[in-house]
């Protein structure tokens, strides 16, 4: 099989399910010019078609914890963050509908959601790798004891956004997802020059050593499974 075909057969296997649930991990290293932050966390999705849909992420970053859970269970489309320590208030979030509300969480999620709702065909953003312009396969690598197709892929050369996917063999379920963005001279000379004036027009200062340089995340799911019985009751929280 070409990468091609691979990609087509795994997202065929993620279109058809009628319910999906996953566990996994999300690490993700922005370089700037002064330093580099790192993010590394957890997360969870239970989802059962057309809209019942609980994800709860939780990530640590400069010693702060945080705990994301967006619910949709058919009657409402809520969603909370909390922090640990207690660097901002608990955040609360509402919205009109599920399309709207995965619509709008991809930052919030710091990506996970756009990949495994991107993969379920419940979103289609422009730079989710499914959209990549080239894919090209690579020799086959066992990651986590599953033996992997190893696709690479670029997304846009403009920006130097690429990545790897590695797909189970066995399976077709993505087992990691490693995305690169190196931003090159004339990508970080346009983004500088709207980001000035943004800054400018709002009164904001600008700190030149905070500048990102290049941005590498790395999804990777320890389970996946599809259509299994599932109740509301992994859907729904005490917290709602």
């Amino acid at each position: 099989m070409d990468a091609k075909q691979i990609i087509d057969a795994m997202r065929a296997n993620y279109l058809r399910c009628t319910s999906y649930e996953d566990r996994g991990s999300v690490s993700i290293v922005t370089r700037t010019l002064a330093r580099d932050k790192i993010l590394n966390g957890s997360f969870s999705s239970t989802f059962i078609r057309p809209n019942l849909l609980r994800f709860e992420l939780t990530t640590e970053e400069a010693e702060v914890k945080r705990r994301f859970m967006l619910q949709s269970d058919g009657d409402s489309v809520r969603a909370f963050a909390e922090y640990t320590p207690d660097v901002r208030p608990v955040q609360t979030f509402a919205f009109d509908s599920f399309k709207g509300a995965i619509q709008t969480v991809a930052g919030i999620t710091d990506g996970v959601t756009n990949t495994v709702l991107s993969l379920l065909g419940e979103i289609n953003p422009k730079w989710a790798f499914l959209n990549a312009s080239t894919f090209q396969r690579s020799d086959d690598e066992v990651i986590e004891a599953v033996p992997c197709y190893k696709i690479e892929f670029v997304i846009d050369p403009f920006v130097a956004n690429e990545g790897t996917a590695w797909v189970s063999i066995d399976s077709f379920t993505l087992r990691r997802l490693e995305e690169r963005t190196v931003y090159t001279q004339e990508f970080r000379a346009l983004a500088l020059e709207q980001t000035k004036m943004f800054l400018e027009a709002e009164g904001i200062s600008q700190n030149e050593e905070d500048r990102t340089i290049s941005l590498t995340s790395i999804i990777s799911f320890a389970e996946v499974t599809f259509n299994n019985s599932i109740s509301i009751d992994k859907i729904t929280d005490h917290r709602f």
